[in-house]
């Protein structure tokens, strides 16, 4: 308990520091990670771990869904060598794990999971930048995906393959609903060459690139 709650401080300090950037990277936590092979975003020790890692590594930028994603790699790729100094830990979610998604396992059934500042459960982004509940169609597309990984079978991947797997299927999560859906296009494409991670990363990656780009266009 003592733990949380000087990383609940250390978090409470950076929301100071950046208000704009605590901000953005909790509402990337809460909405796109906690699955099998994302970031753990759980109010414990690895759920704020992560949040810290991350803001450190993202001093002096903006705190894009792409900076997030680099320093992500950045941190898992230092290692324990000299360039590890000063990067924090990451902890992901066991890729064995199954979640149900109509089970809360929590002992304060007030606190859902991944809360840091602002509470973002059960919503995507609207083309303005502001937020939605999902709607029917889109809730039972969570649960087919969530059915369909459940039925994968279970792969053993290097810590390298499971960082780049994670990037890609959050690149899924990322943007408005049609701009997902030409992301996913990518992504079973990609998939079904059977592309490595990287790969599969890098070209969803160009997608979304495009994608913002273009509405920059508009």
């Amino acid at each position: 308990m003592a733990n949380e709650e000087r990383l609940i401080a250390e978090i409470q300090k950076r929301a100071r520091e950046n208000q704009e950037l605590a901000k953005r990277i909790a509402d990337w936590m809460d909405t796109t990670q906690g699955r099998p092979g994302t970031l753990e975003n759980n109010n414990d020790d690895h759920g704020f771990g992560n949040f810290i890692a991350l803001f450190d590594e993202l001093r002096g930028k903006a705190g894009t869904s792409e900076d997030i994603h680099l320093a992500i790699q950045r941190i898992t790729g230092a290692g324990q060598g000299r360039f590890s100094k000063g990067k924090g830990t990451l902890h992901f979610v066991p890729e064995q794990a199954r979640v149900n998604p109509r089970q809360h396992t929590n002992d304060d059934p007030t606190r859902k999971t991944g809360q840091f500042i602002d509470p973002r459960n059960n919503m995507v982004r609207t083309s303005d930048g502001g937020w939605r509940n999902k709607n029917a169609a889109e809730q039972a597309a969570d649960r087919r995906a969530t059915e369909e990984a459940n039925n994968e079978p279970q792969v053993s991947l290097s810590e390298s393959d499971r960082t780049w797997k994670a990037m890609a299927e959050n690149l899924l999560r990322d943007g408005t609903h049609s701009q997902q859906a030409r992301v996913k296009a990518v992504f079973e494409s990609e998939q079904g060459k059977g592309g490595s991670w990287r790969r599969i990363f890098e070209a969803c990656q160009r997608e979304v690139n495009f994608s913002k780009n273009r509405s920059f266009v508009r």
